[in-house]
C-alpha cells in the first residue's frame, strides 16, 4: 500500500520522495499522535477542567463518555427496523 502511495505521489509531485516518507508515515506520525492522545488524557485524567469538582467531572464528564459509548454499542447491535417496500 505504502509503495503503491509513494509512487503515485511521485508521479504526480515535482519532489520525490523516498524510504524516508514511508517511515513518517508508518511511524513517525503514529508515534507522535499516540503520544499526544496519551498525554492528553493523561491530562484529562488528573487535573480538574475549569474549577470543576472531581464528582462533577466524572458523573457529567467521564460518565457522558460511558453513556455514549454504551448507547453507540447498543445502536450497532440492534436489529434494523423493516420497511413496507412499495411496488
Amino acid at each position: 500500500m505504502q509503495r503503491e502511495l509513494r509512487s503515485h505521489v511521485n508521479s504526480i509531485s515535482e519532489i520525490a520522495v523516498g524510504s524516508w516518507w514511508e517511515f513518517c508515515i508508518r511511524y513517525l506520525c503514529v508515534g507522535l499522535l499516540l503520544l499526544i492522545v496519551g498525554n492528553n488524557l493523561v491530562t484529562a485524567a488528573t487535573e480538574n477542567y475549569g474549577g470543576y469538582a472531581s464528582a462533577d467531572q466524572m458523573l457529567f464528564g467521564w460518565g457522558m463518555v460511558a453513556a455514549m459509548v454504551v448507547a453507540g454499542f447498543l445502536i450497532s447491535t440492534r436489529r434494523p427496523f423493516s420497511m413496507p417496500v412499495e411496488a
